[in-house]
């Protein structure tokens, strides 16, 4: 007879990321759906295992629902996860129209006002409903519905970040590898001293060896990534594009793999990417679209070093780290010198992921330039920071 996977198999999380209903993915409330399910022949319909007389039951099936994108019936549980029922087996044998499934190491910050509109979405017609934040969740496919809000998938394809002053953003900073995703910042830009301990924490997030990507849309990102990490980078001002993706002589071999699927040349819609002076850029900076002024999607490798014991105690004694900036030529002789030093990555996209998605549900060519940003490869391997015991 038919079975069901194990919830946190990639089978079941490959098709419940993959099930889109009105403005949002269904997403992973799809968790008893059968595993490959164009070997299984006829399907029962799923029966509600918990026999409440007032849980309500889907009533659409699964083939329509994806061609028509119609709303299910909601259990009066807020909080319960859903069930759907199958009853035309025969169009499961046509392939996924998108079958992405978020990696399991991606976190994305959700912070207070993360799901609310843009300025540049209120324009456009959202009404502060076509937030960034969402725009970005959608193309992801990431999150589980629990009735009144997304939260972590029950598959483990997807967790979110809240607040970046709590205690799991401080175990994430000591260890590596995860990719933490920030949606465009323009309500929720996180501000901390410059010898914060949040301050510290996101730097040494990204020097123990995590990926860092931001999004673009709005300037609260460039102001983000100059003032935690010390850079200069300067936003163009009304770059009309297109930005060409750069020769793949010119890329090194793990960017080149990952955005060889992404459309040579980027548009800009209107004012929905925010691109830099290539010129801002520090040195080792690793362009992945541009024009011959600007560069609305790069990498930059982020490096931290110990200082001496002495540095270090005077350091602490001043609230300060015992970590400074390093270039990443500088490691192999700090390591020589019994010092720490690690790096990480940060990739900067400039989309705001709206444009297109103003008021729908839509595609835009830069949809895939992030799944491409949340899948690149880390600096090494996973376990604890070089740089746990020195902050």
């Amino acid at each position: 007879g038919d079975t069901r996977p194990p919830v946190d198999s990639f089978a079941m999380a490959k098709f419940a990321n993959n099930v889109d209903f009105g403005m949002g993915s269904l997403g992973t409330n799809v968790v008893w759906m059968y595993n490959d399910l164009a070997k299984k022949g006829p399907y029962k319909e799923v029966e509600d295992e918990d026999k409440d007389d007032d849980e309500a039951e889907y009533a659409s099936s699964a083939p329509s629902a994806l061609s028509s994108q119609k709303s299910l019936a909601l259990s009066s549980g807020a909080a319960r996860m859903q069930q759907l029922v199958l009853k035309a087996p025969s169009s499961w044998n046509q392939p996924f129209v998108n079958p992405y499934v978020p990696p399991t190491d991606l976190v994305m910050f959700w912070g207070k006002s993360t799901h609310k509109g843009t300025v540049a979405s209120q324009l456009t017609g959202g009404s502060g409903r076509a937030s960034s934040g969402q725009r970005v969740r959608q193309i992801l496919h990431f999150g589980t519905f629990f009735g009144n809000h997304y939260g972590d998938s029950v598959t483990g394809h997807g967790r979110f970040l809240h607040s970046l002053d709590g205690e799991e953003f401080a175990g994430m900073s000591l260890e590596c590898c995860k990719t933490l995703l920030v949606p465009p910042m323009e309500n929720d830009l996180p501000l901390y001293g410059e010898h914060d301990e949040v301050a510290k924490r996101i730097r040494t997030f990204v020097s123990n060896g995590n990926n860092l990507v931001l999004t673009g849309g709005d300037y609260s990102s460039l102001v983000f990534l100059n003032k935690y990490f010390h850079y200069e980078v300067k936003k163009t001002v009304l770059d009309n594009g297109p930005f060409e993706r750069l020769p793949e002589g010119s890329l090194p071999k793990d960017l080149k793999s990952r955005f060889a699927k992404v459309a040579s040349t980027l548009p800009q819609e209107g004012l929905s990417v925010t691109s830099v002076r290539k010129n801002s850029l520090p040195t080792g900076a690793k362009l992945i679209y541009a024009t011959p002024f600007s560069t609305p999607l790069f990498q930059l490798t982020y490096c931290q070093a110990q200082v001496d014991k002495d540095a270090c105690r005077i350091a602490k004694a001043s609230g300060k780290s015992c970590l400074r900036d390093a270039k990443p030529g500088e490691c192999p002789a700090m390591h020589k010198k019994g010092l720490a030093c690690s790096c990480g990555r940060i990739l900067y996209d400039g989309y705001d992921f709206i444009g297109h998605h103003s008021s729908t549900i839509g595609e835009s060519t830069w949809d895939e330039t992030l799944k491409s940003a949340v899948s690149l490869p880390y600096t090494r391997k996973p376990g604890p920071g070089a740089l746990a015991e020195n902050m």
